[in-house]
């Protein structure tokens, strides 16, 4: 067997691999084949469940499960990745139960996190080296693996530090600046996003978050 000829077994393996076992008719035997059929329709199914815990509350196990057979039968996956999998069932459950949909991309949102690298945070202190018009134009980001989420009417700030997964809940108006600094922005510029609050809550806020690590040093 040449390459092109391994290559074209290879995706026609695949392919079939995808198929529910009733439409099986490339390969053969038959019942052979089907056993690796289940086993990555189990996979694919036990994968979502772990990923979607609360949707499956909300829906009850037989209505979720229900719901993930439908699915993964009828949208063969194209992927080698699991995750990418689980975003396309987040846009799934959000058309068929619109009342899911922010629980659903809640829970997307913690798999982004989940999958993202840990990042050292930037040490501040050595701001107080530079001079004032230095410091307004320092840029600085959020860490890569912070996502911003929605549960229960409220924003949420989802990030990774050394040990595990954090949830902050964010006040719409912090929401509001750390959404500016996650495109990228200067301290100066945030400096004029809080304007509306007096100096002692602007410090307690950033001290918090470079407590918590979720800002770095950008690029300018």
């Amino acid at each position: 067997m040449n390459l092109k000829q391994l290559k074209a077994t290879q995706r026609q393996f695949s392919k079939t691999l995808c198929q529910p076992a009733d439409q099986f008719e490339a390969v053969k035997p038959k019942k052979r084949f089907a056993v690796y059929q289940n086993a990555y329709e189990i996979r694919l199914t036990e994968s979502l469940k772990e990923d979607f815990p609360e949707c499956q509350k909300q829906l009850g196990e037989e209505r979720f499960s229900n719901l993930l057979r439908h699915y993964v039968q009828t949208n063969p996956s194209s992927y080698w990745s699991l995750a990418q999998l689980s975003e396309d069932f987040y846009q799934h459950i959000s058309r068929l139960h619109p009342e899911l949909r922010e629980l659903a991309h809640f829970e997307w949102q913690l798999i982004l996190t989940q999958l993202s690298a840990y990042e050292q945070p930037f040490d501040f202190s050595k701001l107080a080296c530079l001079d004032t018009q230095q410091q307004e134009s320092f840029f600085i980001r959020l860490i890569k693996s912070a996502h911003f989420a929605h549960k229960n009417n409220s924003t949420w700030l989802l990030f990774r530090n050394q040990e595990s997964i954090q949830e902050l809940k964010l006040k719409a108006s912090e929401a509001a600046v750390l959404k500016e600094i996650g495109l990228g922005t200067t301290l100066g510029k945030i400096s004029l996003l809080f304007s509306k609050l007096d100096e002692s809550q602007v410090s307690n806020c950033f001290a918090s978050w470079t407590s918590l690590g979720i800002l770095t040093k950008g690029k300018e």
